[in-house]
C-alpha cells in the first residue's frame, strides 16, 4: 500500500489510524490506495498489537429509566466521536450483578475503561473491580481513588426546599422513586 500511495510504511500506518501529522492530501492518497487494493483494517489484530481495545464498558442496574437512557446516549455520543466503542453490561438483578463481578478479572481483555452508573459498589466489590486493572469512573456516586461525577441529592433537596420557603410556600412535598434515587 505504501508503494501504491508513494509514501512510507509509517505514513500509511499513521494515515490509516487517523493519527495527527498526516497532511489531508496524503491521507486521501493513502485511503485511495487502500481502496484500490481492496484493503480493510483488521480491528482485532490492531487492538491486539496496540494492547488497547478502544472499547469502554458501561454498567448500570436500570436501563428503563429516563436518567440512565440519557447517560447512555451521552456516553455513546462522546465515545463515538472519539472513535471508541461502547459495550453495555446490565446488572438489573442481584444475580446479574454477582455474575458481572465474578467475571471482573477478565474485563481488561475486553475494555479499556468502565463507567459505573448508579452501581454503588461496597468496598469488597470495588476491590474486585480494581483487580481487573481497568480504569474506573463513577457516575451518580463518589468512588474513592477514581474519577467520579455525582451531585449531593440531599443538599440539592435542601436548597430547593429553602428556595420554596423563601418564596413563602408552606406546604412542600416530594414525589420520588426508590430511596436510592431520591
Amino acid at each position: 500500500m505504501a508503494r501504491e500511495a508513494q509514501v512510507s510504511v509509517a505514513t500509511v500506518s499513521r494515515a490509516m489510524r487517523g493519527m495527527a501529522h498526516v497532511a489531508p492530501a496524503t491521507r486521501d492518497k493513502v485511503i485511495e490506495a487502500a481502496s484500490r487494493l481492496g484493503w480493510a483494517p483488521h480491528f482485532a489484530a490492531s487492538r491486539l498489537a496496540s494492547g488497547q481495545t478502544h472499547t469502554i464498558g458501561l454498567v448500570a442496574p436500570y436501563f428503563d429509566i429516563w436518567y440512565t437512557s440519557q447517560i447512555v446516549a451521552g456516553v455513546e455520543s462522546v465515545l463515538s466521536a472519539a472513535g471508541l466503542d461502547l459495550v453495555i453490561y446490565s446488572v438489573d438483578t442481584p444475580g446479574n450483578r454477582q455474575k458481572f463481578l465474578d467475571r471482573a478479572h477478565s474485563l481488561q481483555t475486553r475494555i479499556d475503561g468502565l463507567v459505573l452508573v448508579d452501581f454503588f459498589p461496597d468496598p469488597a466489590q470495588v476491590s474486585q473491580l480494581e483487580k481487573s486493572e481497568v480504569r474506573l469512573m463513577a457516575l451518580g456516586e463518589h468512588l474513592d481513588g477514581h474519577s467520579s461525577i455525582a451531585i449531593d441529592n440531599f443538599d440539592a433537596g435542601r436548597r430547593a426546599t429553602q428556595h420554596l420557603i423563601d418564596l413563602g410556600h408552606t406546604k412542600i412535598g416530594i414525589v420520588g422513586a426508590e430511596q436510592m434515587s431520591v
